[in-house]
């Protein structure tokens, strides 16, 4: 058998696999035939949206801060007991620097601690959706649209993207893999050797990718039961549209100065997407939002409701390449903006080939 036909039965092997697990995965939460969300991802991250990524960078930056303020305040105590057995002066030159110091790490550790989410609440989080609703001009829109657009322009919000699209989900787990292959692809169209990509998995030494990269982390698409999730956290497996009820305005329950409190919810809540542009709408996107509780989504909920699939390098290879043939998803197709209309037809039609590295 040519090698490049045992190459692609090796990728297909592991591809096969990727999808027999994402089957179970989707059994196991009971949602095998209909009803799933699934999320991709390039990394093996948390399932925690972005507002709260930092918060335990935070914790950690408190706790080292901590623990330094409590050393210096050792070393002062330290000098000033030397001072008081010699019947001196209790401050000099050293105490009155370690003074200074004890006070700035205090002060600092101060401001450390009121950027701690309390109830939920982000510091600063009310203040970004005001300057972000207000420079955008979007007053007629709902609190909730103007959420689902800061998602959508990067600014950090309590919403996690999802969507009904399996196909979709799988094109953002293996997008790093996509555009790193692609510099392969490029020197196939011009080589009558046997496919480059292919070989890919062999290519490889000390996890270094084709371009000379790091190979990017394990690529994962994780499957929602969003039903089940809607049961847990509002009591009726009804998926849910925040727009209906004003009393469950965003604004309201997170960003208010005097919120009511018997509407906010702890669990993240599934919402379906009524504010939905062209982007969103092409991929076809809905969203989990936090709530109070503010841990990642997949240590709130149990393995029946959401679980995560990874994909071996072989079968992101592999997953790659039906998506380009079989999937006929592109960027374009994706995104549905004109940056991406511009980078597919550069892609397509003007790539020059690459100079082919020694396998």
């Amino acid at each position: 058998m040519p090698d490049s036909e045992r190459d692609w039965e090796e990728t297909q092997a592991h591809w096969d696999k990727f999808l027999a697990e994402m089957r179970l995965a989707r059994a196991a939460v009971g949602a095998t035939y209909a009803g799933a969300w699934f999320r991709g991802q390039t990394h093996s991250w948390k399932l925690t949206p972005s507002i709260f990524r930092d918060i335990p960078k935070l914790e950690a930056e408190i706790q080292d801060l901590e623990a330094k303020l409590m050393a210096y305040r050792h070393k002062l105590e330290k000098a000033r007991s030397f001072l008081r057995r010699r019947a001196m002066d209790l401050e000099d030159e050293v105490t009155t620097r370690l003074s200074r110091d004890v006070s700035a790490l205090a002060k600092q550790l101060e401001r450390l601690k009121q950027r701690r989410p309390a109830e939920g609440h982000v510091p600063g989080e009310g203040r970004a959706f005001v300057e972000y609703r207000f420079r955008s001009a979007v007053h007629h829109q709902s609190s909730w649209q103007t959420l689902a657009e800061m998602q959508h322009y990067c600014v950090p919000t309590r919403l996690l993207d999802w969507t009904e699209s399996f196909i979709h989900a799988l094109a953002f787990a293996l997008e790093k893999y996509a555009d790193r292959l692609a510099i392969l692809w490029i020197n196939d169209r011009y080589s009558e050797e046997p496919p480059q990509v292919l070989r890919f998995h062999r290519l490889q030494c000390d996890h270094a990718m084709p371009d000379g990269s790091r190979e990017p982390d394990t690529p994962t698409v994780w499957v929602l039961n969003p039903y089940k999730l809607a049961e847990a956290s509002k009591g009726r497996n009804v998926l849910w549209d925040p727009t209906l009820n004003p009393l469950d305005d965003y604004f309201k329950l997170f960003v208010d100065d005097q919120p009511d409190p018997s509407r906010r919810f702890s669990l993240p809540i599934p919402i379906l997407s009524p504010w939905r542009d062209e982007r969103v709408a092409a991929q076809r996107g809905v969203f989990t939002c936090h709530g109070t509780d503010i841990r990642p989504l997949e240590e709130q909920l149990t393995s029946r409701t959401v679980r995560a699939v990874q994909l071996t390098p072989e079968a992101a290879i592999h997953g790659v390449r039906f998506l380009s043939e079989v999937g006929g998803l592109d960027r374009f197709a994706m995104f549905r903006d004109k940056d991406s209309l511009g980078r597919k037809t550069r892609d397509e039609f003007l790539s020059l080939p690459l100079k082919r590295k020694d396998a």
